[in-house]
């Protein structure tokens, strides 16, 4: 009988991480297609920084965003020192607030191709940056996207979208910051997942802490250098094996 319970388990744990996987891969999927739309508007005749004139830029940003539910915030052009140009649709973030020092700015002008990152703690949004013009790492600007993951048509429906019962998620980056949610409880569990989700393979462990016994399942993300993690209250994945195992335990109790 234990023996029997032990394949359960590893059996559930397997599940699990091909839940997980699964998940993962989709999510690097949707992200690789909105990384692709991002660089073909970076490419367009309209997008040149250097004359001086955004009528164009601001024409095809407006048609852009009002033609595409990828960026369900909106669409940035910063120049090369960070200023915020022009945004679509019009918001206080813009236009000339700096952006000089955010991690997303620095990275997205160097870079040579798409860049995806979390914001600053406390904010869950999410920033796909790709570089406009100039030389390889010092580009003219930068083209940013701008997705709010608890409500978009990329991330949300992978983290949030028919999933068990109890279901907990997390995004964490190369670093191991949480990308998202905006709030996380960091349990002994939870640390072990969101170290192993970047620079492991996809797996399954469970975790006995102070409020139970967890489940956690791990996978890095393709495309975008993160990992996505999810755990579960123990007894709520296989309330079967449990209820067998008490009554086996009962009856050789009485016997």
């Amino acid at each position: 009988i234990r023996q029997s319970r032990s394949y359960a388990l590893q059996d559930l744990l397997q599940r699990q991480t091909l839940l997980v996987q699964n998940r993962a891969f989709a999510l690097g999927d949707s992200l690789d297609v909105a990384a692709q739309e991002l660089t073909r508007l970076s490419h367009m005749a309209e997008v040149d920084l250097t004359d001086n004139d955004l009528r164009p830029e601001a024409t095809l940003l407006a048609h852009a965003h009002r033609n595409s539910a990828l960026f369900n915030i909106g669409l940035q052009i910063e120049d090369a020192t960070g200023r915020c140009l022009w945004s679509e649709p019009a918001s206080a973030d813009c236009p000339g607030r700096s952006y000089a020092r955010e991690p997303w700015f620095v990275e997205g002008r160097r870079a040579s191709g798409p860049v995806i990152t979390g914001s600053s703690k406390g904010d869950v949004r999410v920033n796909l940056v790709v570089p406009i013009g100039g030389r390889p790492g010092a580009a003219d600007g930068v083209l940013r996207g701008i997705i709010d993951p608890r409500s978009d048509r990329i991330i949300a429906p992978v983290v949030s979208g028919s999933l068990p019962n109890g279901t907990e998620v997390a995004l964490v980056d190369e670093t191991g910051r949480v990308v998202f949610p905006d709030e996380f409880e960091h349990t002994s569990g939870w640390n072990e997942a969101v170290v192993a989700a970047n620079g492991s393979p996809a797996a399954a462990f469970t975790a006995d802490e102070r409020t139970g016994r967890f489940v956690y399942a791990h996978a890095p993300v393709p495309h975008a250098k993160w990992g996505l993690v999810f755990r579960w209250p123990y007894r709520t994945l296989d309330v079967a094996m449990d209820r067998q195992w008490a009554n086996t335990i009962v009856g050789f109790s009485r016997a």
